[in-house]
This record gives structure tokens, sequence and C-alpha cells, in this order.
């Protein structure tokens, strides 16, 4: 079987349903053509031949058509349904030629064009080799038709002596035989040209079908590879979303609806999938200061460092980062909550303490600071070198470093004056390195 037929059969049934109602539509097509094409001529006087067999051939054969194809809509095999299809395909072919035969065969040879919808149709919504078939059998039929209707083609080709077993077979007469132009008597040499160049026409219009069939399988092929690789990755970042530990979502940039949202996010604020509906992100999160997250999500991108909202009684603070996202032409905003409650607790109880302090890292610069120490030392700033904004005229230099001790008290004057400094030596984990703790209290007198 053909690359295409594995494909049919690999198909879901709803899929093959869709190409045999192509093909349904197909031969509707053409009856309806065959139809306006004989009647036409046949209104006006022109064809000289009796409609009403053609015409109750055609609705006959219609109905019988439609019967088929309503049967075999609730049948449930791929291989039963793929069957039908090659078979209707066939029988429609020699159907075609009987009514060549009811409208003149010989003296009307344009009516052969007929013949070539369904072998384009077969060529591209059934199995890439049935192009060939159809186009055999429609061969076969129309000489067959032309053979019996024509004794002057049946003489010429009484001549080649290896047809002569095949034209034996062949009856005398056909039942239903039309003669429109009585006056035309075609010459055997012209009808043996007619019938080669329609057989050519044919075979060139299967190749071409099937070429056009190969190139659409392709392209379904890379947009299958390229449809499952996208939903793919639509759900591994999905999963990687779901995954993560911190509160974080994927909201419409318009609306603000959540789109997804992680695991983090629906524990962390203590809501289930069906909590989320159709709710904007601002209303699942409460936040204090809304008009501050409000100019974040309208900017697409930022953060907001402290951020307060409450999760049922509980105040929290976090982190709020947001930065755009698009997808299929639309876009979005992904935004997390990394929860810094803690930090924010003890940054407020050092900003409150009345002593200053500050901590300095092993490369001797700033690594914080609270309020009070802001107000000692104007120029404070984090990852400024100690040396250049704690040093002062009456201070002796270096007055800040521990040197070997781990701890150290001493005092040191600092503009009018004078503070009791303690020292410590802070470790951090998993470092050589050590921090200093510098701990200022104005001096008793």
């Amino acid at each position: 079987m053909s690359e295409l037929g594995g494909q049919l059969l690999s198909d879901r049934l709803p899929a093959l349903y869709e190409r045999k109602r192509a093909l349904d539509a197909s031969w509707l097509l053409v009856l309806i053509a065959v139809l306006l094409s004989t009647g036409t001529p046949w209104y006006l006087r022109v064809l000289d031949i009796d409609m009403g067999v053609v015409a109750w051939s055609l609705f006959g054969y219609s109905v019988a058509y439609l019967g088929t194809a309503y049967l075999t809509d609730r049948i449930r095999s791929q291989r039963f349904v793929l069957a039908v299809m090659v078979a209707v395909q066939m029988v429609g072919v020699i159907f075609l030629a009987w009514v060549w035969h009811l409208v003149g065969s010989v003296q009307n040879p344009l009516f052969l064009l007929a013949f070539v919808l369904p072998v384009v149709a077969a060529g591209l919504l059934t199995l890439r080799w049935h192009a060939y078939g159809v186009a055999l059998l429609a061969i076969a039929a129309t000489g067959f038709v032309a053979i019996v209707d024509s004794p002057g083609l049946r003489w010429y080709l009484s001549r080649y002596e290896a047809l002569g077993p095949l034209l034996s077979l062949a009856p005398s007469e056909l039942a239903g035989r039309q003669d429109p132009f009585p006056s035309v008597a075609a010459q055997p040499g012209y009808l043996m040209v007619s019938l080669v160049f329609f057989s050519l026409l044919l075979v060139t219009v299967a190749l071409t079908s099937e070429s056009i069939s190969s190139l659409l399988l392709k392209l379904y092929e890379r947009l299958t590879l390229s449809s499952h690789a996208l939903e793919e990755e639509e759900r591994l970042s999905g999963a990687v979303l779901r995954a993560s530990p911190e509160p974080a979502a994927l909201i419409f940039r318009d609306s603000l609806v959540i789109a997804q949202a992680s695991d983090g996010f629906m524990d962390g604020l203590l809501i289930e999938p069906d909590d989320l509906g159709a709710k904007s992100f601002l209303e699942i999160v409460r936040f204090t200061y809304q008009d501050v997250i409000e100019r974040l999500l309208a900017d697409g991108s930022g953060e907001v460092p402290f951020a307060v909202y409450r999760v049922g009684p509980e105040t929290r603070v976090a982190r709020v980062h947001c930065f755009p996202l698009r997808n299929r032409g639309t876009d979005y905003l992904y935004v997390t909550l990394h929860d810094v409650s803690d930090l924010h607790y003890l940054k407020s109880a050092l900003d409150a303490a009345p002593m200053s302090y500050l901590l300095v890292g092993s490369d001797q610069r700033l690594l914080y600071f609270n309020a009070r120490a802001a107000e000692l030392f104007p120029d404070l700033c984090f990852g400024a070198a100690a040396a250049e904004v704690l040093e002062s005229s009456s201070a002796p230099g270096g007055w800040w470093q521990l040197g070997v001790q781990v701890r150290s008290r001493r005092r040191v004057t600092l503009g009018e004056r004078e503070w009791s400094a303690e020292l410590t030596a802070a470790g951090i984990t998993g470092e050589s390195d050590e921090l200093t703790i510098i701990t200022l209290a104005e001096a008793e007198r």
C-alpha cells in the first residue's frame, strides 16, 4: 500500500470521514455538471437524445450514491470506509461511461472531459494508486462503449489480429443507443485520435494529481510535526510553570485574567482551581497598595521590591516581578511573587532600632545598613567601599576592621560625638570569608 494509503489508515475516523465527504461532494458536482451539459442543449433542441432516460439514470444513481454515503457514515471501521470510497469511485466511472453511451458516445466526444474530475479527486482524496486505477478504468470503459457504438472503429481495430479475440467478446449493440447527429459519421481515424488523446489526458491528470498529493502529504506531515512539537513545548512550559515552587501566574495582558498558575501560587494563596474562574489577577491577590501593582502591570515589565498583600487574615510581603510574553498573537504577562515577609519584618525591626547597624563584606564593601546608620552617614549606599563612607577626620582609619579578632568593642569619634562600636565577625555558610557586623550606640558620658 502506498504511503498515502498508510496515512489514510493512520488518520482518525473523523478525518477519514472528512475526506469521504469531500469525495462525495466532487461526485455530486460531476453529476450536476453532466445534467446541465446535456439538459441545456436538449432543452434548446440542439441535442436530440432521450433526456428522460438520462435524467432518470442520473436521479437513480444519485439516490443510490447518497444512500451509500449515508450508510457509510455509520461505519466505524477505517478500512471498510476506505474500501467503500474506492468502490464508489470505480462504480461511478462505469456509470459515467453508460451516460456517455446514452448521450451519443462517439458523436459527443467532449463529454469525455467529465472523467477528469473523478481522476483528480481519486489522486487527492484516496489512495495514490487509485488515481491510476480510475484513469485506466475510464479509458477501458469509454473504449468499450466506443467500440460497441461505432462499427467503423470496430472494423478499424479488427485489422490487428491481436485484438480479434477481445473484439469478439464485445456485444454488437448496447440498449439505449442514441444518435443525436444522424448525419455526422465520425471516421475511425478521428475516433482513434480522440480516444488516444483522451487516454493520455487522463494519465497526465493522474500523474499531476499524484504529484500534488505527494506535496500535500509532505506539507501535512511537516504541519503535523510542527503542531505536535508546539503542543509538546506548550505542555512542557505549562508543566514547568505549574511546578514552580514560587507563586507565579501567566495572565492575559488586556484583561489581567489568569491563564495558568503554578502550584505554588495555588497553595501559597490558599485557593483552588475553581476559585480562579474569570477573575483578574488583582481580584485574586489583594494588594494593600493596588495602584502600584496596576502601574507595574500597565508597564508590562519591572519589579516592586516590597508589595504588601493579604491571604485570609495574614499579611504578607512579596517582591513582585513582571515581564511580557507573546504567543500566537496573544499578549501575556508572567508575574512572580517572591515572599520576602521575613526580610521585610527584619528590616522594619532594624530600622526602628535605636542603634545603627552596618554590615561590611570581606571585600570591605558595604552590604547593609539600617535607617539610623543612614542618618549618621549620609553618603551610605549599598556596595560602596567602606573606606569612602565610614572614615572621617575625627575617627581613626580602618576603625571598622576586625583583623584577626572575632569580636571587638571600641570607642570612636564620629563628628562631634563619641560612639561605642561593637564589631562582630559573622560567617557565610559554605564560605571561608567572614562578614563584619557593626553596631554603633552613642557612648555614655
